[in-house]
């Protein structure tokens, strides 16, 4: 599965972290659908290493969550100085 597209939080139009992503949209063969950041989460909590970012070098999507409990997914480390996610399409 690929994530291909991102929609931002109202207010996010430049988004500029991966905590202000609404929902991607994951391609899976030729169909696909919008999943919010939370239900990609879970997912991939259950089923790591099965959505890759459809943008070069083609990152794993992780799980994460912030100190308040937000829920919401990554490609890269903690440490890294911007995620491929932020190079999708905004949808």
């Amino acid at each position: 599965m690929k994530a291909i597209a991102i929609k931002t939080r109202a207010g996010g139009e430049e988004c500029l972290s991966v905590q202000d992503i609404d929902s991607i949209y994951i391609q899976r063969g030729v169909s696909g659908c919008w999943y919010t950041m939370e239900s990609l989460y879970e997912y991939l909590m259950l089923n790591p290493g099965t959505i890759q970012v459809d943008s070069c070098p083609f990152p794993d999507l992780l799980p994460a969550s912030n100190g308040q409990g937000a829920k919401y997914v990554r490609s890269l480390s903690f440490d890294a100085p911007h995620d491929v996610i932020l190079q999708l399409p905004r949808g």
